[in-house]
């Protein structure tokens, strides 16, 4: 995902957890730009929640659901 897509307040946390010294600072914009949008949200939730799984977890849970509710 192109780094200007991001926006400003994710791109910052998902860079923190990434090991940046910095909302602001870009070393590691390289590497964020390949990954793909849910390990964004891992990243994002690693750094707010501790753990990426939980990411992950609510991801999965969010599309079973949503397949659930079109089954009806």
């Amino acid at each position: 995902m192109k780094i200007e897509k991001i926006p400003t307040n994710i791109l910052g946390d998902i860079r923190q957890r990434m090991g940046a010294k910095g909302e602001d600072d870009p070393s590691f914009d390289k590497e964020i730009e390949d990954l793909l949008p849910k390990e964004l949200v891992e990243k994002w939730c690693g750094w707010h929640l501790g753990s990426e799984i939980w990411g992950a977890q609510i991801i999965d849970m969010y599309l079973d659901f949503n397949r659930i509710d079109k089954e009806k």
